[in-house]
């Protein structure tokens, strides 16, 4: 091997290849994938070609990155939704909070029914994951009581 010459290696991905066909499944691009993993769009097309996943077609992309609506999310109840159907936590219309996606794709992993995820600011559209915590559902519930305690007592004088 002459000196200064790099010999191509794969790249160790940030994600299992069944963390990504359960990615895929659950509506997310292949962009968004490769940008997960850290790897190429044509490494992750290769990964689910041989776990035997066709790939959705344009227009099935298309429906599920912009919705019915144009933009790619919703705001329901104060929170960005996105339009997900194949997700294990989607609604009924097939849409799923933006800041539990966020949080899964930061743990590798779909959460649990009894986890939960908290807005330390409390504003329910700043989902960075530095303002996000897992909380189990019990936690998430004292945290807020506590907060309405103090606001009584501030208001009442009690």
């Amino acid at each position: 091997m002459r000196k200064g010459v790099k010999i191509n290696r794969p790249r160790k991905s940030k994600i299992s290849v069944n963390t990504m066909v359960k990615l895929y499944h659950g509506g997310l691009s292949v962009k968004k994938i490769a940008e997960l993993a850290e790897l190429y769009r044509a490494t992750v097309v290769t990964y689910l070609a041989r776990r035997g996943i066709k790939l959705r077609s344009k227009s099935e992309s298309n429906i599920l990155r912009r919705g019915k609506y144009g933009k790619g999310y919703r705001i329901k109840k104060g929170y960005r939704v996105l339009r997900l159907p194949f997700h294990p936590d989607a609604d009924a219309d097939g849409y799923v909070k933006e800041h539990r996606i966020i949080i899964e794709w930061h743990l590798g992993r779909f959460l649990r029914k009894d986890e939960d995820v908290h807005h330390i600011n409390e504003d329910k559209l700043d989902n960075r994951i530095e303002n996000l915590e897992l909380v189990s559902r019990s936690k998430h519930m004292s945290i807020h009581m506590k907060k309405l305690r103090e606001a009584y007592k501030k208001c009442c004088g009690r």
